[in-house]
C-alpha cells in the first residue's frame, strides 16, 4: 500500500470515527461493493469460483448478488473499525445461547472458543467484555502497517487480548488453558498454501490448520470447545 494511499485512508478512518454508526456502515457497504473488484480482483474470481462450486443451485444473477452482499459485508465491517466500540452500548448487539457459556464458566473448565469470518466478527469480542469474560485471540496481523493499528486499537477498546503466530502464542496459548482466567479463541477458516482449513466442505479432515489445533488443545488439557459466530442483522445489528 503506498504512503498517499495510507494517508487518506487514515484521514477517511478519522472522519468515519465522528459520524454515527449508521452512517458509517452504510459507507463502508457502498465503498466495498465500489472498490472490491479494483482493489481485490484475484479474491472476487476466486470467491466467485467458489460460489458457483457451492452453490450451484444458485442462477448467475444470484451468485453475482450473493458476492455483491458479501463485498459490501466485508466494506461494512472494515468501516465499523471506527465506531466498534459504541456497537454494544448502542444496543447493536445481542447474544444468544447465553446459557452454554454459563455452563462452561460454572463447571470450571478451560474454553476454546472457535469462529469463522462471518458477519462482523469482531462483535464477538465487544460481547465478550461487555459480559466481563476475558478473551485472548490467536490471529494472522494484517500486511498493512495502517491496517494493523486501525484493528489493533479498535480491538483495544474491547478488551480483546491478540496472540500473533508463533511459538510465543503456543506457550501462551497453553498457560491460558491451565490457569483458566480467559477464553482461548481461534478463527478455524484460515487459508494456509491457498487451501482452506475449515470448512471442509465434504472434504478430508486434516490435521494442519486451527481446527486441528484447537482439538490437539482441548484434548490434552480437557478443555470444552464452544463455537461462536456472529450474524448480520439489518441495522447495523448483529447477533452472537
Amino acid at each position: 500500500m503506498s504512503l498517499g494511499r495510507d494517508g487518506l485512508d487514515e484521514a477517511l478512518f478519522r472522519l468515519l470515527r465522528r459520524l454515527p454508526t449508521p452512517l458509517v456502515s452504510g459507507f463502508g457497504g457502498a465503498l466495498g461493493r465500489l472498490i472490491a473488484a479494483r482493489r481485490a480482483p484475484e479474491a472476487v474470481a476466486r470467491a466467485r469460483a467458489a460460489v458457483a462450486l457451492l452453490r450451484p443451485d444458485l442462477g448467475p444473477a444470484e451468485q453475482a448478488a450473493l458476492l455483491d452482499r458479501a463485498a459490501e459485508n466485508l466494506g461494512r465491517l472494515l468501516a465499523e473499525h471506527a465506531s466498534l466500540h459504541r456497537l454494544w452500548p448502542e444496543g447493536r448487539i445481542t447474544f444468544a445461547g447465553e446459557e452454554h457459556v454459563i455452563a462452561v464458566v460454572r463447571a470450571g473448565t478451560p474454553v476454546i472458543g472457535i469462529t469463522c469470518h462471518t458477519g462482523n466478527w469482531e462483535a464477538i469480542a465487544s460481547a465478550a467484555h461487555a459480559f466481563r469474560l476475558p478473551l485472548a485471540v490467536v490471529y494472522r496481523p494484517p500486511r498493512s502497517a495502517l491496517e494493523r493499528r486501525i484493528a489493533e486499537q479498535a480491538r483495544a477498546r474491547t478488551g480483546l487480548r491478540l496472540l500473533p503466530p508463533g511459538l510465543g502464542s503456543a506457550v501462551e496459548a497453553v498457560r491460558i488453558l491451565e490457569e483458566k482466567r480467559e477464553f482461548l479463541g481461534f478463527f478455524v477458516d484460515e487459508s494456509r498454501g491457498g487451501e482452506l482449513m475449515a470448512p471442509r466442505f465434504g472434504r478430508p479432515p486434516t490435521r494442519r490448520g486451527n481446527m486441528a489445533i484447537a482439538i490437539r488443545l482441548a484434548l490434552r488439557h480437557g478443555a470444552e470447545i464452544l463455537p461462536v459466530w456472529s450474524e448480520r442483522l439489518p441495522g447495523p445489528r448483529f447477533r452472537v
